[in-house]
């Protein structure tokens, strides 16, 4: 009697380990995140929020902190972190939109603009 009691503790303890062996890679590759370079274009910038909206080429829709150097119809260069819900991050000015648009004195000496939390 003793003997079967303990062939059933055995026997579930090596159905757990071998159900936890199969069970973890499966775990382990579904949430890998990685970078990809992506260009998007600045579509809207609310200036009451002081966010800006992005678009990429696939049609991909952002919300980001507005940068002072940016402007609606720029292109911007970001990395696109890839998981089970995508995001931007360290996006910046690839292109401006137009040819007509100088630099302020300020942004020529570097300066950036200030915000308060």
């Amino acid at each position: 009697m003793r003997r079967i009691k303990y062939l059933g503790i055995w026997g579930v303890g090596l159905a757990l380990l071998l159900l936890g062996w199969q069970i973890h890679p499966a775990l382990a590759e579904q949430d890998t995140p990685y970078t990809l370079g992506v260009l998007a274009t600045i579509t809207n910038i609310d200036d009451e929020t002081d966010m800006a909206t992005l678009r990429t080429a696939g049609g991909e829709r952002f919300e980001l902190p507005e940068s002072a150097l940016w402007h609606e119809g720029d292109t911007v260069l970001c990395d696109r972190i890839v998981r089970q819900r995508p995001q931007l991050q360290r996006c910046q000015l690839w292109s401006q939109s137009g040819s007509e648009r100088t630099a302020t004195p300020a942004q020529q000496a570097g300066a950036t603009r200030v915000r308060s939390r």
